[in-house]
């Protein structure tokens, strides 16, 4: 995507995060059903990341799976807003 590499599973401090492209301090999170059980946890993780300086995407499976276009539409609009 616009030339930058992603990282799968990558871990940040204590978290792994699904994809991470340092070039533009971006983390991808592609949340399953779990998510919906651990609402603190991922609000606790989410302020850790951006508090460290990272912008974090997140898109559910469902997203990825059915509008995969739409995902890496949202994903590029944001790379070329800060590239």
């Amino acid at each position: 995507m616009q030339g930058l590499s992603f990282r799968h599973e990558h871990c940040i401090g204590p978290f792994i995060v699904d994809f991470y492209c340092k070039q533009a301090n971006l983390i991808i999170e592609v949340d399953g059903e779990i998510h919906q059980y651990q609402v603190e946890e991922d609000k606790v993780r989410q302020e850790f990341l951006e508090n460290s300086g990272f912008k974090v995407l997140r898109f559910t499976n469902e997203m990825v799976l059915n509008h995969v276009e739409e995902v890496l539409e949202k994903i590029d609009r944001y790379l070329s807003s800060i590239l």
